[in-house]
């Protein structure tokens, strides 16, 4: 097997890092792939880059938090998201808004009024289903009750 270069490597991550952030451990992962045998390489590369603020965890968990709340997940779906890119949990508690906020009851609003306008739950079915849909998508147990009892202006 061919030797890589320092900088083979260091341009393969940075071509990554130009396409969207990356976790550290996604970056490993990646370059590891790419450089098989180079493993004690990438990470240096790695540790080189985080010194130069090229990669940074907190600032991929904080664009990947926000890409997340547009796409109205919640907050344990989006925290156990961060934890299977490799973002320890000291980060993911920074990122994450507190679940007991209201932040997440109004985002459980809409994610309901998004997926379900103008469909009251009128049966136990029907709020069986929303409740599941909610918890799907990342919201507490709690956050997706308080949403259900809200009647919105679709009703």
């Amino acid at each position: 097997m061919s030797e890589h270069t320092h900088a083979e490597i260091r341009l393969s991550a940075m071509n990554i890092l130009a396409m969207r952030e990356q976790s550290r451990s996604e970056l490993f992962r990646k370059l590891c792939q790419k450089f098989p045998d180079a493993k004690e390489q990438v990470e240096t590369v790695i540790e080189e880059l985080a010194v130069d603020n090229m990669q940074n965890d907190l600032r991929f968990a904080e664009s990947f938090v926000h890409s997340r709340i547009n796409k109205g997940h919640g907050p344990v779906r989006i925290s156990a998201e961060l934890r299977q890119k490799g973002i320890g949990q000291e980060v993911v508690s920074e990122v994450v808004p507190d679940s007991g906020d209201d932040f997440w009851f109004e985002m459980a609003i809409e994610a309901k009024e998004r997926k379900f306008a103008g469909k009251a739950a009128k049966d136990h079915k029907e709020k069986a289903k929303q409740m599941r849909y909610l918890v799907y998508r990342g919201y507490t147990s709690q956050q997706a009750i308080k949403a259900l009892a809200v009647k919105t202006s679709s009703y």
